[in-house]
């Protein structure tokens, strides 16, 4: 009966391992075909396409590859292999362009719809754009492979140390001591045979936790609700970031969004000041565009320059939002273990005081906030790696405490006991 059970459930967790595996290969087909379709996209617009006629030849380029949405999505999360029919068949229609990429799920895609409709409604031209975003998309291509690369190491050392029973059980069968039997047919064994491929699923499951929390702290997700999410923070009348402010919790995953957006941002917004918008005009355009927390902050931040307020008084907010928020530690440990994250908000500081300086000198900030923008994304990739190097040397924890006790259960105890015949009775 324990043996059927314990049967199941690795049954059920290599079915998940699978899917799991089967996702992370659509992920990168995901980023292959958007960084195919952005690099065409902004070819066709250096050669004076428009927009729309632009985007459907690069559409069906995409499609033409072997390896794209529709030829490899399978399975329940099929429904991003009909992002590109959807796109074409909507473009076939005279729908607009940006919303057709805004509602996709792959956020290459969704970028490249929040840049047509910031640059349309900024006046900026969209070439410049395409070709930093479809930058953008070889370097997240990059830094998903540096990623994959550096957590192959653990999941296959997990994988390897979570087999290594499996050796010494046929070792030990080689020898006559009879660990099978022992498993299986007495009362002690059964406990051992419980506990030892309990400690290594529960192994395998930290090791996994590790990957996908590095994994998700280097790509925040971005869901639809933020649009909704933007419309009834604009309808509220002049409170844009209320629901994001009921806890610690939310304020984190705020803070993490508006950071994660802020590149593009910038990137947009020093795109419409380059085309003669003023820095309202260009923030709110931007905002209206990104959503979020990041675009309820810009939204507050041009209402208060439209109103004449101080740069300074402005931008306190916006810089406010970038800050980690408080926990419950004292002081003292908060700085010893914020540290390694108090960083992250630079960049939006660093924004902030270009748009102060806007006022004071007159400096110029399309290309301040196009600098800042590059430096956050490289202190992204950075932070990124290194959590993904750190991972690595976290694996030696579920090494210690799941892999061997488990290897001693299954492996090393079932042989001692199969050498004393008949001390222990059958259960």
């Amino acid at each position: 009966m324990i043996a059927a059970a314990l049967g199941l459930v690795i049954l059920v967790s290599t079915v998940r391992s699978a899917r799991r595996a089967a996702r992370r290969w659509r992920s990168a087909d995901d980023r292959a075909v958007a960084e195919d379709l952005l690099a065409a996209f902004a070819a066709e617009l250096d050669a004076g396409a428009e927009p729309a006629v632009a985007l459907r030849t690069a559409v069906t380029a995409a499609r033409a590859v072997g390896t794209g949405l529709v030829e490899t999505a399978t399975g329940p999360s099929a429904s991003r292999d009909g992002e590109l029919d959807a796109v074409a068949t909507g473009l076939a229609a005279g729908t607009d362009p940006a919303g057709l990429l805004a509602g996709c799920r792959t956020p290459m895609l969704r970028q490249l719809g929040i840049a047509l409709q910031v640059c349309r409604a900024g006046g900026a031209r969209l070439a410049p754009v395409a070709r930093a975003l479809a930058g953008q998309a070889q370097a997240d291509a990059r830094r998903a492979g540096e990623l994959a690369a550096a957590l192959a190491g653990p999941r296959s050392s997990g994988r390897l140390v979570a087999g290594l029973p499996l050796v010494g059980l046929g070792f030990a069968a080689l020898l006559g001591a009879g660990p099978v039997h022992v498993l299986l047919g007495t009362s002690a064994g059964s406990a051992c045979l419980a506990g030892g491929v309990l400690l290594d699923l529960l192994g395998l499951r930290w090791l996994r936790w590790t990957g996908d929390r590095v994994t998700r702290r280097a790509e925040p997700p971005t869901t639809r609700a933020d649009q909704a999410s933007r419309r009834r923070s604009r309808s509220s009348g002049g409170a844009p970031a209320a629901s994001f402010r009921p806890g610690r919790r939310a304020l984190a995953t705020g803070r993490r969004r508006l950071l994660a957006d802020l590149p593009l941002a910038l990137d947009l917004v020093a795109a419409c000041l380059a085309a003669g918008a003023t820095v309202p005009a260009a923030l709110e355009a931007t905002a209206d565009g990104v959503g979020g927390p990041l675009g309820a902050e810009l939204l507050a931040a041009a209402r208060g320059l439209r109103l004449g307020a101080p740069a300074g008084h402005t931008t306190a907010r916006l810089m406010a939002a970038g800050q980690r928020p408080p926990g419950p530690l004292p002081l003292s440990l908060r700085r010893v273990t914020g540290r390694r994250g108090a960083g992250r908000g630079q960049p939006l500081a660093a924004a902030a005081q270009a748009l102060g300086r806007v006022e004071t000198s007159g400096a110029r900030l399309a290309d301040a906030l196009t600098s800042i923008a590059a430096r956050a994304r490289a202190q992204s990739h950075d932070e990124a790696i290194g959590a993904a190097r750190r991972a690595g040397v976290a694996a030696v924890a579920p090494l210690g405490l799941c892999f061997l006790p488990a290897f001693l259960l299954l492996g090393v105890v079932p042989t001692i006991l199969g050498s004393f015949h008949g001390l222990f009775p059958a259960s």
